[in-house]
């Protein structure tokens, strides 16, 4: 006689403080176990001042490197606004590298359009969702 047993188990977390619940599965039945603090603990929602000392310092939150195309002398630079490059008029390349969630992207200054769209960014410290991040290049 041969028997099994199949049992999983799914995990979520979140934090800090740290929490979470574990989701146990057998073939017939299934329950939840929590650990820790609840994900909606009873802290106050942070204010705008309080959420930006969690974020990257400003000159590294949003880089452009320049790739394929760069003419310009060494090694491509960080871009800079006071400094333009120098790029072959045959075609260019540069990488936009960004420490926080973009939701639109836009490839004109003025235009009103985004040629990209994603969900909104959820600012959980300061319970705020479906909030709308653009980056323009």
């Amino acid at each position: 006689m041969r028997i099994s047993i199949e049992i999983g188990v799914s995990l979520r977390l979140w934090g800090p403080p740290v929490g979470g619940e574990a989701t146990v599965h057998l073939w017939f039945i299934e329950f939840t176990i929590g650990f820790g603090p609840d994900r909606r603990s009873g802290a106050p929602a942070l204010d705008w001042g309080g959420f930006q000392g969690m974020l990257p310092p400003p000159k590294n939150r949003v880089r452009t490197i320049a790739g394929a195309g760069y003419t310009g002398e060494g090694a491509p630079p960080t871009r800079t606004a006071a400094k333009p490059w120098l790029v072959d008029n045959g075609g260019f390349t540069f990488t936009a590298d960004s420490q926080v969630p973009v939701s639109q992207l836009f490839l004109d200054q003025g235009t009103s359009t985004p040629v990209a769209t994603d969900e909104g960014v959820d600012i959980l410290p300061m319970r705020k969702t479906g909030q709308v991040s653009e980056m323009r290049v």
